[in-house]
């Protein structure tokens, strides 16, 4: 009734964006071949890659180095149609702060398989 939970959606909004746009910004100066595809409430991201690269390498290189990513294969209701070169990224729990060193964490991970 006082309008308590509607600031707090707009905090959490604002929150999001804020991570989206960091997380935007440092792929494209860090890992330019990767293209992100927010969704419109920038909770998390597709990390879309260029064809060839496949989801089970990406995901194990990029835990190796301390960075969860998922298969998005799990969100496809039809598994033939999922693009093999894209990965699912959560981003809700990662604070703004940390950012970069996460984004310098996926390019050490993939380093092997990118070009930039």
């Amino acid at each position: 009734e006082d309008g308590q939970y509607d600031r707090h959606i707009r905090r959490l909004s604002n929150i999001f964006c804020k991570r989206m746009t960091c997380f935007c910004k440092e792929i494209s100066k860090n890992l330019s071949s990767i293209k992100v595809i927010g969704n419109s409430r920038a909770q998390y991201c597709l990390l879309e890659f260029p064809p060839n690269l496949k989801q089970e390498e990406l995901i194990r290189k990029a835990e190796i180095n301390g960075v969860k990513v998922y298969s998005t294969m799990q969100f496809w209701q039809e598994k033939a149609d999922c693009p093999p070169n894209t990965l699912f990224m959560g981003l809700c729990k990662i604070k703004v702060e940390d950012i970069p060193d996460c984004v310098t964490r996926l390019k050490n991970a993939w380093a092997e398989v990118l070009y930039y």
